[in-house]
């Protein structure tokens, strides 16, 4: 089972999630995005089942293909800023069970989705 929750899956890629489904019926592929940015586009592709993201049982309050406003993605410097997608739209109960960002920042309070809540950036 895989849970994502308040999560960012984005990159340059215009699908940035693949799931591979092993042929075993007697294993279950058990998987849900809640409250999440996410980029995928992918066309008119049909990419099957996993990827209906009306299905509330596998993705639900999820955000597809809106900008996360990274400070500088290409140094690996993911902090988002004040124009971000992810501000303010985490899940409040999946923010408790992880209560500060990586920074040491409280996310109790209206969370940011991902691993930073927002910040200003200088200019």
């Amino acid at each position: 089972e895989a849970n994502f929750n308040n999560c960012i899956i984005y990159g340059n890629d215009n699908i940035e999630i693949l799931m591979d489904e092993i042929e075993d019926d007697a294993v279950a592929f058990n998987f849900k995005f809640t409250n999440c940015l996410i980029r995928f586009d992918s066309g008119s592709s049909n990419l099957g089942d996993n990827y209906n993201f009306m299905d509330i049982n596998h993705y639900e309050n999820n955000i597809f293909n809106e900008q996360p406003d990274f400070r500088l993605p290409y140094e690996n410097d993911m902090i988002i800023g004040d124009d971000s997608a992810a501000n303010g739209q985490g899940d409040s109960t999946f923010a408790s069970q992880v209560p500060m960002d990586i920074m040491g920042v409280s996310r109790t309070s209206s969370p940011d989705l991902g691993a930073y809540q927002h910040t200003t950036f200088e200019d």
